[in-house]
């Protein structure tokens, strides 16, 4: 597991929230989250710290800096949670991924892609259980033929 988290690659963040839950988010406007629904976030690590120090990031809810749009949405004020992560180490795939995931669930537009032209990098899985989003991002990933590895929030 150490040997994953120290290299660099694409994250998938699996978050749930526990009650319903609207902000605002810069020039994206207002959002709401429903927990009812499963939300997904695509990034990747190629810093220096990788995708242990990228995901501890977003694991933390405290006194953290909002630089990114899904800061917004992981801090302690919402509630919601990151509840899984899948890791595709070594590869750069973050934008092949939050494309094929934008033809198959609705999605914010523009949320964690100003500086790319994928339509979006979170998405929404309505009325979806954890078990239901692991299981139809494994098959995606499968059929793009990525290599990939489904962690627990505590292995990280």
């Amino acid at each position: 597991m150490k040997k994953i988290l120290s290299d660099k690659g694409t994250y998938i963040l699996i978050i749930k929230c526990p009650k319903n839950v609207s902000f605002k988010i810069g020039s994206l406007g207002t959002i709401m989250l429903k927990n009812r629904d499963t939300f997904v976030y695509v990034g990747s690590a190629f810093n220096r710290g990788g995708l242990a120090s990228r995901i501890r990031r977003h694991l933390k809810y405290h006194d953290k800096k909002v630089f990114w749009h899904i800061d917004y949405v992981l801090n302690v004020n919402t509630g919601c949670r990151v509840v899984s992560v899948i890791v595709v180490p070594r590869r750069k795939v973050e934008h092949v991924i939050a494309k094929h995931f934008s033809t198959m669930f609705k999605y914010v537009p523009n949320f964690g892609s100003t500086d790319c032209k994928c339509p979006s990098h979170f998405f929404v899985m309505e009325h979806t259980s954890l078990e239901e989003a692991v299981k139809s991002i494994n098959k995606v990933l499968t059929t793009l033929k990525l290599s990939f590895k489904v962690l627990e929030c505590s292995e990280v």
